[in-house]
């Protein structure tokens, strides 16, 4: 059960504030073109930015709840709680960005193919 609830956590999170990232990163950006088409490298650099940053905020829930519910050792008070290293932080950034990307622009594909399908 501790497991379901760490996974959970950490999921809800990640997806959570990648959405909420690319939304407020979306309104605020004015550099989109107005030609009818979003999805130039100022979109591709907001979606691998709001990545980056949910793949970060994931890494520090999973780090934390790992210590507090136990999964990787003795159980840790929250008083007693420490944040993972900033380098496996940083790590984080990369590695979720291409992967939002890729799933932005994979969805994007998916969605091409079936409009010409019909």
């Amino acid at each position: 059960l501790s497991s379901l609830f760490h996974h959970s956590m950490a999921h809800a999170v990640l997806f959570g504030s990648y959405q909420t990232t690319k939304r407020v990163l979306l309104s605020n950006v004015t550099t989109l073109p107005s030609n009818g088409s979003n999805y130039d490298i100022s979109h591709a650099a907001i979606i691998a930015t709001a990545g980056g940053i949910a793949g970060q905020l994931q890494h520090i829930t999973s780090h934390l709840s790992e210590q507090y519910l136990g999964i990787s050792g003795p159980k840790v008070s929250f008083w007693r709680l420490t944040w993972p290293s900033m380098r496996t932080t940083l790590l984080a950034f990369p590695i979720s960005s291409i992967g939002f990307v890729a799933f932005e622009y994979g969805k994007l594909m998916m969605t091409a193919e079936d409009d010409n399908t019909e």
